[in-house]
């Protein structure tokens, strides 16, 4: 399979691009909300972050607030980047895709065209004949 400019492997997971689109949409958000909003546990959405801060997309920043340690993420420029070439390259193949099925049925409706006009010929040709 060809390989699609812009197209990020590491975003591209289900989780995973849910939490940098939510991250690209503010400055920071606590682990927690992201995790309440992802619906998944701590060990998932904790995995999914150290994939993401390993490549450089995601910035951990953690601080006591009442007396208890909280974990607040945000994206990254490179992160921004990735995740903006990331959609354009999903949006070029939904582009791509929509313009591939909107052909194929003008495609067959040429093609039934042709077969009614070559069986109308064939029906007229007989007619004269016969």
């Amino acid at each position: 399979m060809k390989k699609i400019p812009g197209f990020d492997p590491i975003i591209h997971v289900p989780a995973r691009l849910q939490l940098v689109s939510i991250l690209c949409g503010v400055d920071d958000m606590e682990f927690a909300t992201i995790r309440e909003l992802l619906q998944v546990s701590d060990s998932v959405l904790s995995k999914h972050v150290a994939l993401l801060v390993g490549a450089g997309y995601v910035d951990l920043r953690k601080m006591a607030v009442m007396g208890r340690q909280r974990t607040w993420l945000s994206m990254t420029k490179r992160g921004q980047k990735a995740y903006k070439g990331h959609v354009f390259a999903l949006q070029s193949l939904m582009t791509q895709s929509n313009l591939n099925l909107e052909t194929k049925p003008a495609r067959a409706k040429a093609r039934k065209s042709a077969a009614d006009a070559i069986s109308l010929d064939a029906f007229q040709l007989k007619k004269a004949a016969g």
